[in-house]
């Protein structure tokens, strides 16, 4: 008793010097037919746009995360740019109501730093120092 297997219908090169030049057929075994070629799970197009799919998930998860960081670090940057961290420990709640650019920066520190994730010791002191600063202002 013979099954009648389909072969992929892709061409595949190999990764050798002259692959580009002389592709192949696939060898694996058909599974699925597709607008009426069949494709091996490796080659078949619905799995090749899934798999894209979720590697461009990932990245873009990975980037937002990173890119999260990024604006955190400037806005620390903004706040306490030429301040040193005793110097940022005698802010003032009139002094942020005068400079609205440093009590944005401290908002932008507090809304955006995900404390679980910060490692560096002055960014963690940064970041409670903004808190207090910001409710004494508030309170004010």
């Amino acid at each position: 008793m013979t099954e009648n297997k389909k072969q992929c219908s892709v061409r595949v090169q190999s990764n050798d010097r002259w692959g580009l030049f002389h592709p192949y057929p696939c060898s694996k075994t058909a599974i699925v037919e597709r607008d009426g070629k069949w494709y091996c799970k490796i080659h078949d197009p619905e799995y090749i746009k899934a798999k894209q799919a979720k590697r461009s998930a990932e990245f873009n998860k990975e980037w937002a995360e990173g890119h999260q960081q990024d604006e955190l670090r400037s806005a620390q940057r903004l706040a306490t740019e030429g301040l040193t961290l005793l110097e940022l420990r005698k802010v003032t709640p009139e002094l942020i109501r005068k400079a609205p650019q440093m009590y944005e920066a401290l908002k932008e520190i507090t809304e955006l730093a995900p404390r679980d994730k910060l490692r560096l010791p002055y960014a963690i002191a940064a970041v409670e120092i903004a808190d207090k600063a910001l409710a004494k202002a508030e309170e004010e």
